[in-house]
């Protein structure tokens, strides 16, 4: 394997914002399933490569997750 062209990249845990509250359904018949709500967000995160103790590149992402709704079967 060749040697790595940076010193370090730096990988910081994601940061959550944009939150989404989930609604509720109800659902009748044999094949509904109850399924607990869950919040939806903005996901960013970012690597940035050091060479001699500078940033010289940086890499942004972001990703979103939907908010899935409460399930209730009657």
């Amino acid at each position: 394997m060749g040697a790595s062209p940076y010193d370090k990249i730096v990988t910081p845990d994601p940061v959550k914002s944009n939150f989404v509250t989930p609604g509720s359904k109800t659902q009748s018949g044999p094949d509904c399933t109850p399924q607990p709500a869950f919040q939806g967000f903005t996901a960013t995160f970012y690597r940035a490569f050091i060479k001699n103790g500078t940033e010289v590149k940086r890499q942004n992402y972001t990703w979103k997750y939907d908010a899935g709704d409460e399930i209730k079967c009657s």
